[in-house]
């Protein structure tokens, strides 16, 4: 496989999560090799290791993430918020405390608010902005 740019090591990834998101919610069992796989077209094995990173960082830090961001949801709920939300809210997270400490938490959520312009409503990063500066 061609190596992913950063971009879209994140964009790919943040595909990934919500997927499994969408699996989990449905009870359905969650393979997230042939997820990888199938989201990036290639076997498991020559798949991009951030896109694995955040994929196992989802399934194995879900409750804790959901623990920490719920709080700095102010007047909402974790199941309340769109699953694309949770999604952006879990890969900053994974990407920061878990695959990659040492990058600065101002990098982090301008990613987060990138992919928040690109895939939620209009002023919906603003939120997504607030809680991460609050948890990250």
């Amino acid at each position: 496989m061609e190596q992913l740019t950063r971009n879209q090591a994140q964009t790919k990834a943040l595909e990934v999560i919500y997927i499994i998101l969408t699996y989990q919610k449905a009870n359905l069992v969650v393979d997230v090799g042939k997820i990888i796989s199938s989201t990036l077209s290639t076997p498991i094995e020559d798949a991009d290791y951030f896109v694995k990173a955040c994929a196992v960082g989802t399934i194995k830090y879900y409750q804790e993430i959901k623990d920490r961001v719920e709080p700095a949801l102010k007047d909402w709920s974790w199941d309340r918020i769109n699953r694309v939300a949770q999604a952006i809210f879990i890969l900053a997270i994974v990407h920061k405390k878990y695959i990659d400490p040492e990058v600065d938490n101002a990098v982090i959520i301008d990613i987060a608010v990138k992919q928040a312009k690109a895939y939620l409503d209009d002023n919906d990063y603003k939120y997504i902005n607030a809680v991460l500066n609050e948890v990250l």
